[in-house]
């Protein structure tokens, strides 16, 4: 109940979304009295239809309502499947969103939402450093010394530019289709998507390896309810509206929510900051750059006389290690298991006077040793399938 109270009070400034009214004189630790609030269930697209509302509109509403409780509530519905979620189609023109069941609702701490919203911000102005540091103030990327911050980079610079180049591609489709309204969806064939994941992987494969080798991404337990949401709402939103794209919807949204929150006098002081900053670095040019031309000098000196070397990370060898290693373990075990069994069959053939706990532990040592063996193939086969899978071999 007190949920759905302090839901209702961050949405009364949104007309489109309703909540019931909780009476708490009838409302005990077992009841809970809401106002009766009547509605078509979300997914509804042929009583939507019927009921004279576009259910393109409700889809995008759902999207909006969403963002908002992300990047500026604080406060989410956790749990937005079509059976919590119902629309007021008393008025055709003006439909309303209505929400129930508040028993699984999640906050977002100051410092997440903080983060979330340099993070959308950096990908409207498709800043990879800013949205790197979104991410470690969320606590999703976690820089340590063994975290190729490099490589990280260059993959998000590569998705912030594909995502970029996606969101002209559908503005141009949908214009196009506007214009011409008897052309149909551009449908993508399973070649084609498997030639674009191909495509995408020759680019960011080898970034990705070393990624995933070394693991800097952490997922916070509150963003599995996040991202479970959005599943859901995507899920809604393809069936009101089949050219429904929840990338497309949330971009323009996010940016302008953004952008409200950072008035035109921030805007206009944080770009006179990235000008003054650029002029500065600049003018401190003119002096540094002699001292970075002798530094750059005693380095080469420095290399030329040995006491300085370059560390290079090799990552084909580092992957070509791992397999030898694998691979000697593996052998390890199958040399192990032999000898196991072989003098677990002496002693209980050739030599009769073996206790027979010893023949038993040999035949034991052997079973063992053999589970290893096809435990250290099974990570040595894992491991190249999933090479051949991030460098698009597969």
């Amino acid at each position: 109940g007190e949920y759905a109270d302090s839901f209702r009070t961050n949405f009364s400034d949104l007309p489109w979304v309703k909540v019931p009214k909780v009476y708490w004189d009838l409302t005990s630790e077992k009841v809970l009295t809401l106002e009766y609030s009547p509605g078509i269930k979300v997914s509804d697209k042929a009583a939507l239809v019927k009921n004279g509302v576009d259910p393109a509109i409700i889809a995008r509403y759902s999207v909006e309502c969403y963002l908002q409780q992300i990047l500026v509530k604080g406060l989410f519905h956790a749990d937005p499947h079509p059976g919590n979620i119902a629309v007021d189609c008393s008025d055709p023109q003006d439909p309303k969103l209505i929400f129930y069941d508040f028993g699984m609702m999640g906050k977002i701490p100051n410092n997440i939402r903080k983060g979330l919203s340099d993070f959308f911000y950096a990908v409207y102005s498709n800043d990879v450093n800013d949205a790197m540091d979104g991410l470690v103030a969320m606590g999703v990327l976690v820089p340590n010394s063994s975290a190729d911050m490099t490589a990280i980079k260059r993959t998000g610079q590569f998705f912030l530019d594909s995502f970029k180049t996606r969101l002209r591609e559908q503005r141009e489709e949908r214009k196009r289709m506007e214009a011409d309204k008897s052309q149909p969806v551009t449908d993508y064939t399973k070649e084609d998507k498997k030639e674009k994941r191909k495509k995408i992987l020759s680019n960011i494969g080898q970034d990705l390896l070393v990624v995933a080798n070394d693991q800097p991404f952490r997922f916070p337990a509150l963003f599995t309810f996040v991202v479970r949401a959005f599943s859901v709402l995507d899920g809604i939103g393809k069936q009101l509206d089949p050219r429904f794209d929840i990338s497309e919807i949330s971009a323009p949204y996010a940016r302008d929510l953004l952008l409200e929150q950072r008035p035109g006098f921030s805007k206009l002081q944080d770009d006179l900051q990235k000008k003054a900053d650029r002029q500065w670095e600049a003018t401190k040019g003119l002096f540094v750059a002699p001292l970075k031309i002798k530094r750059v000098e005693e380095i080469l000196e420095s290399l030329e006389r040995g006491d300085t070397k370059l560390r290079v990370r090799a990552l084909e060898a580092e992957r070509a290690l791992q397999r030898v290693s694998l691979m000697q373990a593996a052998t390890a075990c199958v040399v192990a298991a032999a000898v196991s069994l072989n003098t677990a069959t002496i002693l209980s053939v050739v030599v009769n006077t073996a206790p027979p706990y010893v023949k038993t532990l040999c035949f034991a040592a052997s079973a063992l040793f053999g589970l290893m063996t096809l435990k250290n193939l099974g990570k040595l086969n894992k491991l190249n399938k999933k090479e051949k899978q991030i460098t698009g071999m597969a």
